[in-house]
């Protein structure tokens, strides 16, 4: 699934987010992919997902607070009101995300270049290759 939030000139970006249910770890991460040890793509989604955790670029929510705090620490502001009127609604994505994260999921957005670092052009690729499915969704906005 692709969602667009709008365009920026000269941005040379994209944003993931990954909601999935369960422990927010890399061997959750690969079991719901349907990884094994020794599969060709299992250490590169490994590598994937660790980058996803310990880039300044990304964060990770399992609970509301958790949530709301990234959006202001993102946004660089003190006080963040999703709610349709509010400050900073976002024709119910946000929303969708709070709700999956009160039934459990847990969110990991992550900013990659698209041209700075061939690295992160891979990763960028190979989240667009994962299939939304009962345990996963990523959500691609380029911007």
């Amino acid at each position: 699934m692709k969602i667009r939030n709008g365009f920026v000139s000269n941005s040379s970006s994209s944003s993931y987010t990954i909601v999935m249910k369960g422990d927010p770890t890399k061997e959750r991460f690969l079991d719901i992919l349907g990884l094994r040890e020794g599969s060709p793509l299992y250490n590169a989604y490994g590598e994937l997902f660790n980058y996803c955790i310990n880039s300044e670029w990304g964060w990770l929510a399992t609970n509301e607070e958790e949530f709301l705090n990234a959006l202001k620490e993102q946004y660089h502001i003190d006080e963040i009101d999703i709610q349709p009127g509010g400050n900073y609604h976002d024709d119910g994505e946000w929303l969708d995300q709070l709700k999956m994260i009160k039934t459990g999921h847990i969110i990991l957005s992550i900013l990659l270049s698209d041209n700075e670092c061939d690295l992160e052009v891979q990763y960028g690729g190979m989240l667009r290759c994962i299939s939304d499915s009962d345990h996963i969704r990523i959500m691609h906005d380029p911007r």
